[in-house]
């Protein structure tokens, strides 16, 4: 034997040791190959619990750089994308099984797992490999499809997972997806896989049906079947008449007794929908529950919201989806209250309060209403009322008082508290200020005359029948100190007249007030109006004239 043979023959021996090696890793003695396999099967009291595996029908992958080729016959499928070597750029995989040819209809699908093979990884020790699986919505043939041609529809995303760098068998859950498939309301198109086309030279490479058989791709569902053939009754329970724009709905439901009297196999699931067209335009809203209530949110002003449940039992049987069960308006806006202006000086010491306002959905439950005096903090005078009224009673002179209101709607809406919306000084004693004094400016550049004076207005406020008042007024004129100009007058205005003598400058008044009842305003010695005298030179040369304003604070 030549050194030659020699070395081929311990080449081809270690070859068969690593295949062997390989292959006893990857050893599965409930692959499916041509058919489903039964792993295990028990009757239950109910039924019959079965664990089958079902074989790929289709496996593939398309390729964007070589757009017009099929790969249905290789040995492999890819995912991610290849620059070197073969170049493939963006590959995809396209799966498939025909699980209604092996699971029976009524069928309950408990779990479901897909088991693939991977087989390479590119490069060596990569991370996870972000992909997203999606529905396949349309018809296809694995020998046939290509990246631009004959590519069935995509559909929406069944969910995201990272593809593992480790070779070998893999698992994924895949319960939902088959239990859509084999309930009906999903058809069978497969999926497709979209990995990591982001990173060139990032790949996973899975063994396919026309590779090694026994490494292909399957399912592994475990499934009851019932013997029950009565559909379950579930019903939501009714909704008030207006509803804030996040509340619960609730539901409840029950698998009756079949005709031959034996108990039905319980209700497995409810799925809830809703409609805000009054019972047109159904769409799920909560979509195989098994817990009896859920809170709603986003609910729009004035807008109806209908609702109905579907209940699926154990063995399978759906409920046939009703019309409207309950039904609801949602009421998503604070009502608008507030407090009924009040006169600017009240002169007794009891006054009324009134406050109401509008909702424009459920209606106006209750109110709250705070007062303060001027400037301090709030006191609460009625919350939570029904009240639209209040008699105050007060014993302070001259103090001002503010008061706001809120309102609560029918189903907790809370209006925002707003500052001040009224407020009244209660003058007990005669009050009275000096309203106006004309002209502000008495200029005279040729010098004094006989005529110069300021007209001078006032008014006065006193309780109930405690009238008609007399007033005093005073001056201080220029340098000097206050003094009696009017005592004891009916009048409400009155010329101040000037001498010759008098001097340029500041004429200010204050008016006090009396009432029949001996009650007499106090003094205070604080300007209330003023005039201004210029008769004399230099003088005042006014440039602009501002209108007066009264001064907010």
């Amino acid at each position: 034997m030549t050194r030659k043979t020699l070395l081929m023959l311990i080449v081809l021996l270690l070859f068969a040791l690593l295949v062997s090696t390989v292959g006893a890793q990857d050893v599965d003695p409930n692959h499916p190959v041509d058919d489903a396999i039964i792993v295990s099967q028990e009757r239950t009291p109910d039924g019959i619990n079965t664990v089958k595996n079902i074989p790929n029908l289709k496996d593939t992958f398309v390729s964007s750089n070589r757009p017009n080729t099929n790969f249905g016959s290789e040995s492999n499928m890819q995912l991610g994308y290849s620059q070197t070597g073969q170049s493939y750029g963006a590959v995809r995989i396209m799966l498939q099984y025909d699980v209604l040819k092996y699971i029976p209809a009524g069928s309950v699908v408990n779990s479901a797992k897909l088991r693939i093979h991977l087989s390479g990884v590119t490069p060596i020790g990569d991370e996870g490999m972000g992909f997203e699986a999606r529905h396949l919505t349309s018809g296809w043939s694995e020998k046939t499809v290509t990246w631009n041609q004959h590519q069935p529809s995509w559909g929406s995303a069944i969910g995201t997972a990272y593809a593992s760098s480790q070779l070998g068998w893999h698992e994924a859950d895949v319960t939902k997806l088959v239990r859509e498939w084999v309930d009906g309301s999903r058809n069978n198109f497969g999926f497709i896989l979209i990995g990591d086309e982001r990173q060139r030279d990032r790949l996973r490479v899975y063994s396919t049906k026309d590779g090694s058989s026994s490494l292909a791709s399957y399912l592994v569902v475990d499934y009851d079947q019932y013997v029950d053939t009565t559909k379950p009754v579930a019903n939501v329970k009714e909704l008030p008449a207006w509803s804030p724009p996040n509340f619960v709905v609730e539901w409840e439901g029950y698998d009756p007794d079949n005709p031959d009297g034996s108990a039905g196999s319980g209700i497995r699931w409810y799925d809830i929908w809703d409609s805000i067209d009054d019972g047109a335009n159904w769409r799920i809203w909560r979509a195989q529950v098994t817990h009896n209530s859920s809170n709603f949110s986003g609910g729009e002003h004035l807008v109806f919201y209908s609702f109905t449940a579907q209940a699926t039992d154990n063995a399978g049987n759906k409920q046939d989806r009703e019309g409207v069960q309950a039904r609801t308006r949602v009421d998503a806006e604070a009502p608008v209250v507030s407090m009924i202006p009040l006169p600017p000086v009240t002169t007794s010491p009891t006054f009324e309060l009134n406050w109401g306002g509008t909702d424009s959905g459920s209606g106006i439950m209750n109110y709250d209403v705070q007062w303060r005096r001027a400037g301090e903090q709030w006191i609460w005078l009625y919350e939570n009322t029904t009240l639209t009224s209040y008699t105050a009673h007060t014993t302070e002179d001259g103090t001002t008082f503010e008061f706001r209101a809120r309102g609560t709607d029918n189903v907790g809406n809370h209006q925002e508290w707003t500052d001040v919306q009224t407020s009244t000084t209660v003058h007990l004693k005669p009050h009275s200020t000096i309203t106006k004094v004309d002209p502000l400016l008495l200029q005279k550049k040729g010098g004094p005359g006989p005529d110069d004076s300021f007209q001078v207005s006032w008014e006065g406020f006193t309780e109930p029948n405690t009238g008609p008042l007399s007033y005093t007024v005073y001056v201080l004129p220029p340098n000097g100190s206050w003094t009696k100009w009017l005592e004891g007058t009916a009048l409400t205005t009155g010329t101040y007249t000037l001498l010759p003598t008098d001097p340029d400058g500041h004429y200010y008044f204050e008016v006090t007030a009396r009432n029949n009842q001996g009650q007499q305003e106090e003094f205070t010695q604080t300007p209330e109006g003023q005039g201004i005298l210029d008769r004399q030179e230099p003088f005042i040369e006014p440039h602009l004239y501002y209108p007066l304003v009264a001064n907010e604070d």
